[in-house]
Parts: structure tokens; C-alpha cells; sequence
């Protein structure tokens, strides 16, 4: 809805259903994914002009849909890649969203993020901890409402316990 407001929108898919993302929007070929951009990051060396190209780098690996220039996605993991080494450095991780939503933010953006539902994920927590807002798409039914607030109670003790292990 932003983005068909004339709203520059990056859309991050987080969770593991990368080709669901690609299906749905008819993208043939992508610019990266979050996996790979994650992969990149880890052997990036951490100094001040590798942080500004990154910031670049960040906003490279967004495709822009032809028929929706004001739309910018980049997909995310598919369920192979949930063991991937790069997401075991949860700092990084965090690093990288916030990387993410701060170029996206710089150019006038507004930078939404999909992710799942398990707070034990690095790339789920990492994006909650860094979130502005967070939106939960549930039916107005007593049985959702009940697990909604299970949810949100295990990632509010998911974050909490994993900042106080040195990781915020």
C-alpha cells in the first residue's frame, strides 16, 4: 500500500520462504538475497569507508520491480540456509538489518520487514530488537488472540534474555 502511494518502500523478507516472496511478485532474477548479503557481510572488514560503500552495497542488493518503481524487495532465506554459518554471529546479523533499514531510511524510504514467528531465530530476533514497529496479522478470535500474547510474552523473554548474554 505504500509503495502504490508513492512511498519508496524496501521490503526485507526475513523469514525462510525466500521463493514465496520471488513467486509472488513474478521476479524472475534478483539483484541478492538476505543470505547472501549476510554471507557477504561477515568478511567485510569493519572500518569507516567499508561502512559508508556498505551502505551503498545495502541499497544495491534491493531489486526494483519494473511495473512498481517505488517498491524494492530483497528476499530472504529458504529453509536450506536456516544452518547457514552467517547467521550464527547474532551482532552481525543486527548489524546488517540495521545497515539495512538505515540506507533505506536515508534515501526518504520507509523499510518494512518480514520475518517469522520464532524468537529463538537470529534474524527474528535481530529484527525485533531494532524494529520502530512491529505489526502481527492475526484473526479476531479468542484461541489467536490467546497464542498472540504467548508469542509476544516468549519474544519479549527471548530479548531480554538474549541481551542480557552480551548480545544487544
Amino acid at each position: 500500500a505504500l509503495a502504490l502511494s508513492g512511498v519508496t518502500t524496501y521490503l526485507v523478507d526475513a523469514d525462510a520462504n525466500a521463493d514465496t516472496l520471488q513467486y509472488h511478485l513474478r521476479l524472475g532474477k534478483v539483484n541478492s538475497t538476505l543470505i547472501n548479503l549476510l554471507r557477504r557481510e561477515i568478511d567485510r572488514p569493519r572500518e569507516i569507508l567499508a561502512e559508508v560503500a556498505s551502505g551503498a552495497a545495502y541499497l544495491q542488493a534491493f531489486t526494483q520491480l519494473p511495473d512498481l518503481p517505488t517498491l524494492r524487495v530483497l528476499p530472504g532465506l529458504v529453509t536450506d540456509d536456516l544452518s547457514d554459518q552467517a547467521l550464527g554471529d547474532e551482532a552481525r546479523v543486527t548489524e546488517v538489518l540495521k545497515g539495512l533499514y538505515e540506507a533505506g531510511v536515508a534515501t526518504g524510504g520507509v523499510v518494512v520487514v518480514d520475518v517469522g514467528n520464532n524468537p529463538a531465530h537470529t534474524v527474528h530476533r535481530a529484527a525485533m530488537r531494532i524494529a520502530e514497529g512491529i505489526a502481527i496479522v492475526i484473526r479476531p478470535e479468542i484461541p489467536d488472540l490467546a497464542e498472540t500474547r504467548r508469542w509476544i510474552s516468549r519474544m519479549i523473554q527471548a530479548l531480554s534474555g538474549a541481551a542480557g548474554n552480551g548480545a544487544g
